[in-house]
């Protein structure tokens, strides 16, 4: 078999990264085990427990619930107004160069700087945390759809304008086909990250949704339930992944052109 044809073998990828798991799961579980210094790292088989536990108890349902309303709904407002505006600034030079210098700097301040003026206004509320998820996950699908436009050749721009099409025309046919699978990363860095600070922002700032269960669970010294939590939300940030890349990859301009996961 030769290198490309390995590279080409999906399956053999996907078993080889699920036995690494699954060693490392087993060695978390002796380590957990053998090595008093762990115990507040609770094993996987007491994580399994714990997620049980939630389940029938009917503590996990609510906050995930709330969790995923926070970055769904975050994640498609700041996916819209950064495509929109990234296309715009990307067919706009002048208000590109005009404009580049303030985003970089406003996409620079750490979103969590934004907590205390969030609450502030909103208290501690799914309004302040929908504001700060859809600020952090904003920036990554601006920044991909602008660089993504900026890079379309310009002899397609000028075929297509040979070929009579207008400019709303070409925006659709020509810009958007060609820019997708750059925007499609910046969707995927956008969806992940729009898990993350709102799982950051729920420990600090909005006592909700898996975040709090987190620090709920960690106050009361229940570390199965904790790291529950954690196996939880990093599922959750897989499965997120797997969604926005499923749906990607149907669009003009990626499907079929296999954009890796």
């Amino acid at each position: 078999m030769s290198e490309r044809s390995a590279r080409l073998s999906p399956g053999r990828g996907l078993l080889s990264g699920s036995l690494t798991l699954v060693l490392l799961v087993l060695l978390w579980q002796l380590c957990s085990r053998r090595l008093p210094s762990l115990q507040f790292v609770a094993s996987p088989t007491e994580i399994a427990g714990g997620q049980q536990e939630l389940w029938r108890s009917g503590l996990l349902l609510p906050p995930l619930i709330h969790t995923l309303g926070v970055v769904g709904f975050s994640w498609a407002i700041s996916l819209v107004a950064g495509l929109m505006l990234g296309a715009v600034l990307g067919l706009n030079g002048r208000l590109s160069r005009w404009s580049t210098p303030s985003i970089e700097v406003a996409r620079m301040v750490p979103v969590v700087a934004f907590v205390p003026l969030a609450v502030l206004l909103f208290g501690t509320s799914a309004k302040a945390e929908i504001l700060i998820v859809g600020y952090a996950a904003f920036w990554p699908v601006l920044v991909a759809s602008k660089s993504a436009v900026e890079n379309i050749s310009k002899h397609m721009l000028e075929a297509a304008g040979q070929f009579g099409l207008g400019r709303i025309r070409t925006l659709f046919s020509v810009v958007l086909p060609a820019a997708a699978p750059s925007m499609l990363v910046g969707a995927r860095l956008s969806a992940g990250l729009a898990l993350a600070v709102a799982i950051v922002t729920e420990m600090v700032g909005n006592p909700a949704g898996l975040g709090f269960g987190i620090v709920t669970a960690q106050g009361a010294v229940q570390p199965e339930l904790m790291w529950a939590y954690v196996v939880i939300v990093a599922a959750l940030g897989v499965a997120v992944n797997a969604l926005v890349s499923g749906i990607g990859n149907t669009l003009p301009g990626i499907k079929g052109r296999g954009v890796r996961r």
